[in-house]
């Protein structure tokens, strides 16, 4: 289990898909021995991301100060600027530097300048008031618009005179990206270091998704997608496939069915010779037969028992039966679906983003909702990393914690043994680790606190936020990266139909949709894509 150490190490830099606003959280002056505590969730969030690493240890170093060459590398990657062919050079920074690409990079767009001498003095300590100017840069780099605020810090009249840095500093104050220390500094000479730079980076990441929603508006796409396979040869592989449902009321006669040494009722019926037993709507065999089951199909007793005209015993059921081929066709034919209804929604493209605001989703979804709670940008982070769609993720973590309630999404505390295996920590006791889970992965039915937590620790799960976006990947993988990327394509596979299929309910897609399009209601910033199959 690797453990982060906030003492020495070395970052890595940042790739962020996007464009990225850098933030300086100004934070009081530390001292070497002083808790870097305020970093801990974003150096968790850039580690999860591989965008800040440390040496063999996992230690970060992050009380050293930060280079001007480092820091223009880090704005570099994290908007993704190109470094080939920049044509911009320093006579410090040579092509055999390590940073030469980048620092390129970022002359050529404007973040950096470097002095009338022409050299840009890359092995500098990086002070706080150049870093907000930087950022300033950044923010007129991705068009942000100017919010003009009032500068109020005590120390303002070290800030260097000049035009550019009084107008930088009143656009980073009026976006209320510094706030000053509690001592109401700002420090302007002072050098970063890189623990300030972590959080700087991880607050960025958030800030620029509110920057760009407030031009959003609800948008809305349908896209069709043609397969090589009629609808009839389709319902016909899904019926080979033995689909199921839960439909309608059903009912079975005595001959049916013996009772097990446990209470079941098993099917005995000869399906091997006689065919599939029917299931009918009603207490008798004048009514319609709505489905069939097979030899060995357990169901359950309904609580009514009828005896027809002729002595017959028939007995109410619940369970699951195979359905009539009329009835999966309603599942299956995409035409049976109007965009005006819930059901629509199993169409959702899941590897498309929604573009949701972290802000909006946080007052309006999961506030209230215990670990959750504020974790949207997080969701936002999985899905831009797995290309998973953040709601659906938010969807699915609330059904699985109880809207952020179980114990297993609090936090479970571990106890490793010397030999590796993974107890859970008694009430009060010491533990090694706490770990989280989301999604439920390993949370088996004899003992799902353990084996949810095993699964946690053994996935390095050690943080809300590395629970949230390591589980996303496991959602991802299996289907939605596979291209089957809507509820509708996990139920019935269009491109080979009656194989690699979520379920076998035909009714399992549209069961899905109601939490999903709850969420969406809820939000007044966001992006639907729907991809509605075609048969030929």
């Amino acid at each position: 289990m690797k453990t982060t150490h906030f003492l020495h190490g070395s970052f890595k830099g940042i790739m962020l898909a996007g464009a990225l606003i850098l933030i300086f959280a100004l934070v009081p002056k530390q001292s070497h021995a002083t808790s870097y505590d305020y970093a801990q969730e974003a150096v968790d969030f850039l580690t999860s991301h591989n965008i800040m690493e440390g040496n063999s240890r996992g230690d970060f170093m992050l009380d050293k100060h930060v280079t001007r060459e480092e820091f223009a590398a880090f704005i570099v990657r994290s908007l993704n600027l190109s470094t080939t062919n920049t044509g911009k050079t320093f006579s410090d920074v040579p092509q055999s530097r390590w940073s030469y690409d980048e620092v390129s990079a970022a002359a050529a767009a404007g973040i950096i300048k470097g002095y009338n001498n022409g050299t840009f003095d890359p092995d500098g300590e990086i002070s706080r008031q150049d870093m907000a100017l930087m950022i300033d840069r950044m923010l007129r780099y991705k068009k942000v618009p100017e919010k003009t605020g009032t500068v109020n810090f005590t120390d303002k009249d070290q800030i260097l005179k000049s035009d550019e840095y009084d107008q930088a500093i009143s656009n980073v104050v009026g976006w209320g990206i510094i706030q000053g220390d509690p001592a109401g500094t700002f420090r302007p000479t002072d050098h970063a270091i890189r623990a300030e730079a972590a959080k700087v980076i991880y607050l960025a990441y958030q800030v620029i998704d509110r920057a760009t929603s407030e031009n959003q508006q609800k948008q809305t796409k349908i896209i069709k997608t043609v397969y090589n396979i009629t609808l009839n040869d389709a319902l016909t592989k899904q019926m080979a496939a033995i689909p199921r449902t839960d439909l309608y009321t059903k009912y079975i006669a005595r001959d049916a069915f013996d009772i097990d040494d446990k209470g079941r009722w098993i099917i005995t019926y000869d399906t091997k010779n006689k065919g599939l037993y029917p299931v009918r709507n009603g207490p008798g065999s004048n009514y319609p037969i709505i489905g069939y089951l097979k030899h060995d199909d357990q169901v359950y007793y309904g609580g009514q028992t009828v005896t027809d005209a002729n002595g017959l015993r028939w007995y109410k059921i619940t369970g699951w039966m195979i359905p009539l081929q009329s009835d999966v066709l309603k599942y299956l034919d995409p035409n049976h679906f109007s965009a005006d209804y819930n059901e629509y929604y199993q169409f959702i493209k899941l590897s498309q983003s929604a573009s949701i605001n972290a802000d909006e989703v946080n007052q309006k979804i999961l506030a209230g909702k215990g670990i959750l709670a504020g974790k949207a940008q997080s969701f936002i982070d999985a899905g831009k990393q797995y290309n998973i769609n953040e709601l659906y993720l938010i969807s699915h973590a609330l059904l699985e914690t109880g809207n952020g309630t179980s114990d297993l999404s609090k936090g479970v505390h571990l106890k490793i043994q010397d030999n590796g295996t993974v107890t859970i920590a008694e009430t009060g006791k010491p533990y090694d680790v706490t770990v989280y889970n989301m999604y439920g992965y390993g949370a088996k039915d004899s003992d799902p606190l353990l084996g949810g937590a095993t699964f946690a620790y053994e996935h390095g799960w050690t943080t809300p936020e590395k629970a949230i976006i390591g589980g996303a990947q496991l959602i991802a993988q299996n289907y939605i990266n596979k291209g089957q990327d809507t509820l509708y394509k996990m139920r019935w596979n269009p491109d080979s139909p009656g194989t690699h299929q979520y379920a076998t309910d035909i009714g399992w897609a549209v069961k899905q949709v109601n939490n999903l399009k709850k969420l969406y209601d809820m939000l007044d910033f966001y992006t639907l894509v729907f991809d509605v199959p075609v048969y030929k």
